[in-house]
């Protein structure tokens, strides 16, 4: 039984740390000029590699969460998208590589060395936001 509950825990953990600290199912951005053209990109190529990623490495789990592929695609890239409007800035050379560490992590250095994470917690800059 701890067995399960610790594997419970990490997959908990990974979702969070691997989406941010919540996940976003619809994104209260207006589309007022707000979102960056780079942000959307960057957002729509984070959200295919990353749930490509999940889903390969917790199927169960990523079916329980999201559903679909389409699902998880959604939610993280409104959430992606909700860090740009809110006046954080995307680190491009950050966002390449975090894009290309979700492309090529495997699941036992994203679950046991935190590599996806190392790669991404930085893109976005969010201490000159309002």
């Amino acid at each position: 039984m701890p067995i399960r509950f610790g594997f419970i825990a990490l997959a908990l953990s990974l979702t969070l740390a691997g989406c941010g600290d919540k996940i976003v199912e619809e994104s209260d951005c207006p589309d007022d000029g707000t979102k960056s053209v780079e942000g959307e990109q960057f957002a729509a190529l984070y959200a295919e590699a990353y749930c490509d990623l999940r889903s390969d490495c917790y199927p169960d789990e990523f079916v329980d969460e999201f559903e679909n592929l389409e699902g998880c695609q959604r939610a993280v890239s409104k959430r992606e998208i909700a860090d740009d409007c809110d006046g954080c800035t995307l680190d491009s050379d950050i966002g390449d590589e975090c894009i290309q560490a979700a492309k090529t992590v495997s699941c036992t250095d994203w679950a046991d060395e935190g590599a996806l994470e190392a790669a991404c917690d930085e893109r976005w800059d969010c201490s000159d936001a309002e």
